[in-house]
């Protein structure tokens, strides 16, 4: 693939999860023999400095944006965009984080699965695989991401930690996810140290990590999170709840009894509280059972690798595929179901400012209207 040019849209300049991924990507498609750049669309960024955390990876910044031809990779944050481009261009959604997605995104799902069929969807977790799945979206693979290779060279160094029983165990938490939940906890641990995870270099996150015994995670766990992952690989025994995609045992492989809490329950810092009491008396049985969540991290560069070889592969197959005329009038399409779309939320809007100030006998008949409506709208 020698002509074709993979650009993938990242914001300049963060340092997070989402964009560590696609820089992941860029530098994985390159070392591969392809030719990939990253681009920020947002103008207001152009002259934002690359974060230096992320330079290791060799990517370079393209400022003018796809051409006709190239192949424009969206993380789901960014699907607006792609009836700019999506006649000229072969797009792909990679799905890093549903509920950012869900908060986000001006592109309705209904509008992605029916006026872009041809889309492929890349997901980075079984999560986001999951909800690809339930809204029935075309041309599904799987593109994950590893974690940073820093982590891996310096757990390599580390020894097993001690099953001294009289020890403090300090619990590493990352405040900026959950933290309404956290804090109950926090509350009902006075003999525990909690450390938190903020405002910290990547060697500073991982000594701290290094140092604790315990990593609780009451996030929301919108994709596969690097900091459960980070944690596991330093030998912190990790805690979760059931949320996103922690509530399967795909991206987070630790047993849901022993390890995961519903914190949605009155009364779930209780139950927490005596699994922890109870764990502090065996730390190297229960990190010996989460072994098999290490060695998945440990292996995941591997994987990623064969997935995205995989991934060009298949964009190969599609640009073979592609047929501009099919594309030009499922825009016109897209245009259509998006004043649509306005319309319904219009007159949502409108009934419930009305039901502030009416009564139901007076809403009744414009629920019985609106209802029609949107029967009428589904087929």
């Amino acid at each position: 693939m020698e002509s074709t040019v993979f650009v993938v849209a990242c914001p300049k300049g963060f340092v997070t999860g989402g964009p560590e991924c696609l820089h992941q990507l860029v530098n994985a498609i390159n070392s591969l023999g392809s030719v990939a750049v990253l681009w920020d669309p947002e103008e207001s960024r152009s002259d934002a400095i690359p974060a230096k955390e992320y330079e290791s990876y060799g990517c370079t910044w393209d400022s003018e944006g796809p051409k006709p031809g190239d192949v424009v990779v969206f993380p789901e944050v960014m699907t607006e965009l792609i009836p700019k481009y999506y006649s000229k261009n072969l797009c792909v959604i990679w799905w890093l984080s549903v509920d950012n997605f869900i908060s986000t995104s001006q592109l309705p799902i209904e509008v992605i699965r029916e006026c872009y069929p041809d889309l492929i969807h890349c997901y980075q977790s079984e999560y986001a695989r999951n909800f690809i799945e339930m809204h029935e979206l075309g041309n599904q693979l799987a593109l994950s991401d590893y974690t940073n290779l820093d982590f891996i060279t310096f757990a390599s160094t580390l020894k097993r930690h001690e099953c001294d029983q009289s020890s403090k165990k300090i619990v590493a938490i990352n405040p900026a996810k959950g933290f309404e939940r956290t804090e109950i906890v926090i509350k009902k641990f006075p003999s525990k140290k909690f450390l938190r995870l903020e405002n910290m270099s990547r060697p500073e996150v991982m000594d701290a990590l290094a140092s604790s015994t315990y990593y609780l995670d009451l996030g929301t766990h919108p994709g596969k999170d690097r900091f459960p992952r980070e944690a596991a690989l330093l030998n912190c025994i990790v805690l979760t709840n059931t949320r996103g995609a922690s509530d399967n045992d795909i991206d987070i492989p630790i047993d849901v009894e022993r390890f995961k809490i519903d914190d949605s329950l009155d009364g779930f810092e209780l139950e927490l509280l005596s699994i922890v009491e109870a764990m502090d008396f065996n730390i190297c049985t229960n990190l010996e059972m989460q072994s098999t969540y290490r060695n998945k991290i440990t292996n995941e560069k591997k994987v990623f690798d064969e997935e995205v070889t995989k991934f060009i592969e298949s964009i190969e197959v599609e640009i073979s595929l592609v047929d501009v005329g099919i594309r030009n009038s499922l825009l016109d399409t897209h245009n259509f179901m998006m004043k649509v779309i306005q319309e319904r939320d219009s007159a949502l809007l409108q009934v419930a400012e009305m039901n502030k100030s009416m009564s139901w006998k007076v809403t009744q008949p414009i629920r019985f209207c609106l209802d029609l409506f949107k029967n009428l709208y589904k087929h």
